[in-house]
């Protein structure tokens, strides 16, 4: 799926690259679904494989300086043991003395504050944000936001891009009149269309929820994002799964795993969603997902 979103998403990924290979800081924002994560990633493989060093943070799950400061530092492999932003900071600092590090927060809108940005940018970091909404960057003092002079916006895919990347991704046997009917819901939310016709799937191939459902009501922070998809899918098939070997099987499908670390906020995150619920503590915890009516299991994609 990367590559066709990718290739959908060529003018967008070109004009990102050329604003950060000359060191201009960047806001892109775009509808939820569409592709932004998928793209930021491709434009961070490409930096770090090319002409820099890049990090990427899903703000989503890490909602303060001090989870963002952490979680570069473990990118770049620093044992951490203050709590303290100074101390965190002064070791970033060390850490890329000798080369500029170029640093993509995804989701910006749900950082608590934007202290980080102060951070990041009195370092002297390259800096991307991806948001939903431009509304996002009105969160920014207007010192914060004269740094950002340069924005991307994403355009909503089209039903005949959705059409392309769904036939070539998935292998649901959907009929072609409920195919078309899942697309023209999904109103270019690529996303909540895949979530849909696994939905369809699960149920049999019943139609009659997405005929009747209001894209309009859905909630775009109830929406998972593509590595909480993969892994709801796991459990959509499974049903519960011990905890170990539900990571085994999302490290083997996901493309770009994650750390175990983020495996467990991403879990959280699903459970504060009320997708899944979770058994037990520790190394004898299970995961199980919540049976809910076809309607409402769409609305939570």
């Amino acid at each position: 799926m990367s590559e066709i979103l990718i290739d959908q998403r060529d003018q967008e990924r070109a004009l990102i690259l050329d604003y950060l290979k000359n060191s201009i800081n960047t806001a892109v924002y775009g509808s939820p679904g569409i592709g932004k994560t998928t793209l930021i990633k491709s434009v961070v493989d490409e930096i770090n494989n090319s002409f820099g060093q890049a990090v990427y943070v899903d703000c989503s799950l890490y909602q303060t300086a001090n989870a963002v400061l952490r979680e570069i530092l473990l990118f770049l492999g620093s044992v951490i043991a203050s709590k303290s932003n100074y101390d965190l900071t002064k070791r970033l600092r060390e850490r890329t003395r000798k080369a500029r590090l170029f640093v993509f927060l995804d989701h910006f809108e749900n950082l608590k504050n934007n202290d980080i940005l102060n951070v990041l940018l009195g370092l002297d970091f390259c800096v991307c944000l991806v948001a939903d909404s431009p509304e996002s960057y009105r969160m920014m003092s207007m010192t914060q936001r004269s740094r950002f002079v340069n924005t991307v916006k994403m355009e909503k895919l089209t039903d005949e891009e959705v059409t392309e990347v769904l036939r070539e991704v998935t292998n649901l046997k959907v009929s072609d009149e409920k195919f078309r009917k899942i697309v023209e819901k999904s109103d270019g939310n690529l996303t909540f269309a895949l979530n849909m016709l696994r939905s369809v799937e699960v149920n049999h191939g019943n139609i009659t929820a997405i005929e009747q459902i209001d894209f309009c009501d859905v909630l775009p922070n109830k929406i998972p994002n593509m590595e909480s998809s993969e892994i709801l899918h796991i459990l959509e098939q499974r049903k519960r799964l011990p905890s170990g070997e539900l990571y085994r099987l999302y490290r083997e499908k996901s493309q770009y795993p994650k750390s175990e670390r983020s495996f467990r906020n991403y879990m959280q995150d699903l459970c504060r969603k009320g997708l899944i619920k979770s058994i037990g503590d520790k190394k004898g915890r299970f995961y199980e997902v919540i049976e809910i009516s076809s309607k409402e299991s769409l609305k939570h994609g």
